[in-house]
């Protein structure tokens, strides 16, 4: 990972941008509800780095703390829906029996309803913020990470080390857990990095 120049740039971008979210609303005093009288619509300068709004407030401060919300929402959600898809992957991939039909039966239930429809329908009954918004695109963005641990699944197991596994006397748990579920994960952090885009 470290020889791969394009990543290694790209993890540099990223954790500026987390630290600098982080870190400089405390460092500059940043304030982005404050409106200022006569500084309505400034260009960048006069101690506003990107100037002002309509209304005279900080667009730089704005920019800043819409970025926790975002940033909050994005991985929030994403963990939300890997921490449920993941596990019923795991057990639907795993499990011959009813258990496995059921799983992926209820997944294509929530597959066939367009999800932007009942994102709104969510949210408005929930009401509108961003924790209301976190909580819908986690609990609707499971079947993704369920499906794709399902298929994963079903191909580790059947390799020689899990086998051997099984012949030493390991659970079904120790199976899932400890053989299966790390040689099938490498997918799930790829579809983890677009989840949090696409939910931002």
């Amino acid at each position: 990972f470290v020889r791969h120049r394009v990543a290694m740039v790209s993890l540099i971008i990223l954790v500026l941008e987390i630290l600098s979210i982080l870190l400089l609303p405390l460092i500059l005093d940043l304030d982005p509800f404050t409106s200022y009288p006569g500084q309505f619509n400034q260009a960048p300068g006069n101690g506003f780095l990107f100037g002002t709004d309509a209304v005279g407030r900080d667009i730089f401060s704005r920019i800043i703390y819409g970025g926790r919300v975002s940033l909050s929402v994005g991985f929030i959600a994403a963990s939300i829906s890997a921490l449920i898809g993941v596990p019923l992957g795991l057990i639907a991939g795993f499990y011959d029996n009813g258990v496995r039909g059921v799983i992926m039966r209820i997944v294509d239930i929530f597959m066939s309803f367009p999800a932007l429809v009942i994102q709104m329908v969510l949210v408005t009954v929930l009401g509108a913020s961003a924790r209301s918004l976190m909580l819908v695109l986690g609990f609707l963005g499971w079947t993704g990470y369920t499906r794709l641990v399902y298929s994963k699944v079903l191909s580790v197991k059947q390799e020689v080390y899990v086998e051997a596994a099984k012949s030493t006397g390991a659970t079904n748990l120790t199976q899932m857990v400890r053989y299966i579920l790390p040689n099938a994960m490498a997918p799930v952090f790829v579809t983890f990095s677009f989840a949090v885009a696409g939910n931002i």
